[in-house]
């Protein structure tokens, strides 16, 4: 039997992706990569680590994982990264800097700050993050119990 939490994040990922999945760049879509936003990017850095997995989204010039599903009016700054499995909506802006960890979910019309990390997370609509938040890490889920001791609280909502 599903949680309240995980057919609420079913009906989030199916709505996000039920327009038409051809216009996402997504593994699982279309293999037509014409006219889709992204190049490929040279397989390895400056410090000779290979990269083959990710690619250069021509719409702001950062790097997405080829199993990410991004729509073509994504706006993706130099420098971001967007990792495996990540979901983006349309007109979502990722800021320069920003890492979208895997399979991270970002609802349509969201603006990701500078230097943001987003990570285990699901991110409704028309949010914003401010440059430098960071997000599904480990954080101050903290609580006293019974016995007077700090117990950390598992951090399991969507955003």
């Amino acid at each position: 039997m599903k949680s309240h939490v995980q057919e609420s994040l079913a009906l989030f990922t199916t709505r996000l992706l039920s327009n038409s999945c051809s216009r996402y760049h997504c593994s699982s879509c279309s293999s037509d990569q014409n006219g889709s936003g992204f190049v490929s990017i040279k397989p390895e850095d400056d410090a000779g680590i290979v990269h083959q997995e990710f690619q250069k989204w021509n719409n702001g010039g950062g790097t997405f994982h080829k199993s990410a599903c991004v729509d073509p009016t994504v706006h993706i700054e130099f420098g971001a990264v967007v990792h495996s499995e990540s979901v983006l909506g349309a007109n979502v802006h990722v800021g320069s800097g920003a890492i979208i960890g895997p399979a991270v979910t970002i609802g349509q019309s969201t603006r990701i700050g500078y230097n943001v990390v987003l990570s285990n997370c699901t991110i409704g609509d028309s949010c914003v993050f401010h440059n430098g938040v960071c997000i599904g890490q480990d954080g101050f889920g903290f609580f006293v119990d019974e016995c007077g001791d700090m117990v950390k609280k598992p951090q399991v909502s969507g955003i």
